[in-house]
């Protein structure tokens, strides 16, 4: 039996992880030395001979008198039960996984099936690996390397649409309900979900920012270099004739104090750029310079301002 509570919960979702297949190269480190411990290995145990007992119940009647099962190490080891009336429906690999990144935070996840997904700052990214490879976006950016399996075509949910590829290299970004898709390797074809058609399919080397709902009309489609495609990657940014308080918003998705412009006049110029986005003093002193402005230091933020000519 299991020694105690932390025990069952950390064997719980560590056997969800080896069951997922793949793992990160920070997760095997983290489950290497999990695994050393004493002990943990007869609590991984305990989760396998559980499942397998669970297994068996697939078409049995639930006992009116039944062991009790951990709650927390049952929800860890993600197995689903469905009771409906007395009968027990194992849903196995239902399970969703949740990526999220915060301010300045990137992500890369090698996914179940040898895929790789890196996920950008400030995004909340869903996936399930079951009969199909399906990823939900809820907010954000990622990239995505998909490994080709035609009988398994890989989607990608981002609002209205569905981003579907079999084996292809392309990016999403999320932001404020609107979705851009851009292509680096392949072809994708973007679907509608309201009623499932084929809208448009994009090449290497193209990219379309999609309406918030999907239209009759033609969706424009854009030529892009693909080795500007998900650049930021690399932590740089490029923009093209964008307004200032747009790339500021960016900028602020990847450092913790804020930029701020409290100049209607100067958030509404328009910029061309590309900034490496490692070093923020460095970052932001460029963007001023391009400006003509200046960065004012304030309480937990900073604020771009135009440099005034001095009267007189």
């Amino acid at each position: 039996m299991m020694r105690n509570e932390r025990e069952r919960e950390e064997a719980g979702q560590w056997f969800a992880v080896v069951r997922r297949g793949a793992m990160t190269l920070e997760e095997r480190q983290a489950f290497d030395l999990w695994h050393a411990e004493a002990g943990n290995q007869r609590a991984l145990d305990g989760m396998h001979e559980l499942w397998g007992e669970l297994a068996v119940l697939k078409s049995v009647q639930v006992p009116l008198h039944r062991p009790r099962i951990h709650r927390r190490a049952f929800m860890a080891a993600a197995v689903g039960i469905l009771m409906v009336g007395g009968s027990v429906l194992m849903l196995p690999d239902l399970a969703e996984t949740r990526v999220t990144t915060g301010i300045g935070e990137q992500s890369t996840r090698a996914l179940p099936d040898g895929s790789v997904m890196a996920v950008n700052v400030d995004s909340r990214v869903n996936y399930t690996f079951n009969e199909r490879r399906r990823i939900r976006m809820d907010e954000g950016e990622a990239a995505f390397f998909v490994r080709k399996d035609p009988n398994k075509p890989f989607i990608v949910t981002a609002g209205a649409y569905d981003v579907r590829a079999v084996g292809t290299a392309f990016n999403v970004r999320r932001r404020g309900g609107a979705t851009e898709v851009a292509v680096s390797e392949g072809v994708v074809a973007i679907i509608s979900r309201d009623d499932g058609r084929e809208l448009m399919r994009l090449r290497a080397g193209e990219m379309s920012i999609l309406p918030r709902t999907p239209v009759k009309t033609r969706l424009v489609v854009a030529t892009v270099p693909i080795a500007t495609i998900a650049q930021w990657r690399m932590r740089v940014i490029e923009y093209d004739d964008v307004p200032v308080r747009a790339l500021i918003a960016e900028l602020n998705r990847f450092y913790d104090r804020p930029l701020h412009v409290d100049d209607a006049g100067l958030a509404g110029r328009r910029i061309t750029i590309r900034l490496r986005v490692e070093d923020r003093d460095r970052t932001l002193q460029t963007l001023a310079g391009l400006l003509d402005a200046k960065i004012v230091p304030g309480s937990g933020f900073d604020t771009l301002r135009t440099v005034r000519a001095p009267e007189g």
